[in-house]
């Protein structure tokens, strides 16, 4: 069969686009280099567009011993803007 633009399809242009949809809850407790434990949690789903090269909407919380960060990817608009709140202090920052 050939392509619209006139030359023969080939298997990769008949192959759908799958992206995958749905929402996973992430935790992970481990240990970092230095021997000090943490836990990350996924705690407002990643949300990542096909068009934009940032994430655009979600939160990460690292904890450990001696603090809390969590960084908020924001509204879902595609920028670099994010921002991340260490023991309670939120400061704005570029990806």
């Amino acid at each position: 069969m050939a392509a619209a633009s006139g030359a023969p399809e080939t298997e990769s242009t008949m192959v759908p686009l799958m992206v995958p949809t749905g929402v996973c809850e992430y935790e992970k407790k481990a240990i970092n280099r230095k021997g000090n434990a943490y836990t990350l949690t996924i705690q407002n789903p990643l949300i990542v567009k096909m068009a934009c090269k940032y994430i655009t909407q979600g939160i990460i919380e690292f904890v450990n011993s001696k603090k809390t960060l969590e960084i908020d990817y924001g509204n879902g608009s595609c920028d670099d803007d994010a921002t991340i709140t260490i023991n309670g202090v939120t400061y704005n920052i570029k990806l």
